[in-house]
């Protein structure tokens, strides 16, 4: 949910998968700057489901790889399951561009947005991560990620910005 998770989204997947049955296991990943450990840790402490809690990673890509459905924020993290093809939720944190870009993606069929997170409830976010229950809509949307970004778009942002300041330097 962002490396601050300022808005507490974490928390409140944390009390919607409680209502989820058949969740064996669920890996939390912590920002730097995550400021709900304590917080975190007991709310998992009863939880039907075996949990992990991650901080200080290097990257991601491991647990993209290894998820079923990974649920994150509508930031960058979107452009990073889509790049590998991990079907996703995102629940939009208070960001303007978070809720577009999620909706966006969700419309190219790319993952699910949930919307603001501030708006959803324990329960309402419980539904959406069990309407993602079907492995083949998982898997759809996977290939669908893989077509919305290939991962490769700084280095062509690079080689445009490259080639115009050659063209001005010419001129």
């Amino acid at each position: 949910m962002g490396g601050a998770d300022a808005a507490g989204l974490t928390l409140k997947v944390a009390a919607a998968l409680k209502f989820v049955q058949g969740i064996r296991f669920v890996e939390f990943v912590a920002g730097p700057a995550f400021p709900y450990h304590a917080e975190l840790k007991s709310l998992i402490a009863d939880a039907a489901y075996d949990a992990g809690v991650l901080s200080g990673l290097p990257n991601l890509l491991e647990c993209y790889l290894r998820a079923d459905l990974c649920i994150v924020a509508g930031g960058l993290t979107m452009y990073e399951v889509c790049c590998v093809g991990a079907p996703a939720l995102a629940v939009c944190q208070p960001i303007d561009h978070q809720f577009e870009l999620a909706y966006r993606l969700q419309q190219a069929g790319a993952m699910k947005s949930a919307g603001w997170g501030s708006d959803l409830t324990s329960g309402s976010l419980a539904d959406q991560i069990l309407s993602l229950s079907d492995p083949y809509s998982r898997e759809t949307m996977s290939k669908c990620s893989r077509e919305v970004t290939d991962g490769n778009g700084a280095s062509r942002i690079a080689d445009m910005i490259f080639e115009l300041s050659n063209r001005e330097i010419r001129a």
